[in-house]
């Protein structure tokens, strides 16, 4: 139980050191290049009677200037 209780913590660093290096498919689009998002936040709640999930969700981030457009795609 002790190896587990180590191993789970482990793994969220391991994810939050690899998510800051991840490159993913080629240039940012300039509208893109103005932001930088800071969290992404989920609350859900789910429904095992009826199979189903709702919820919302959050985006944080810091924009370099003013900005009139986001472009998260």
């Amino acid at each position: 139980m002790k190896k587990l209780l180590f191993f789970i913590p482990l793994l969220f660093v391991v994810q939050l050191i690899h998510a800051q290096t991840w490159d993913w498919g080629g240039p940012l689009d300039p509208l893109q290049a103005k932001f930088q998002i800071q969290q992404y936040r989920l609350e859900l709640d789910i429904f095992p009677e009826t199979q189903s999930i709702a919820g919302q969700s959050t985006i944080t981030f810091m924009a370099s200037e003013k900005l009139d457009t986001l472009r998260f795609t």
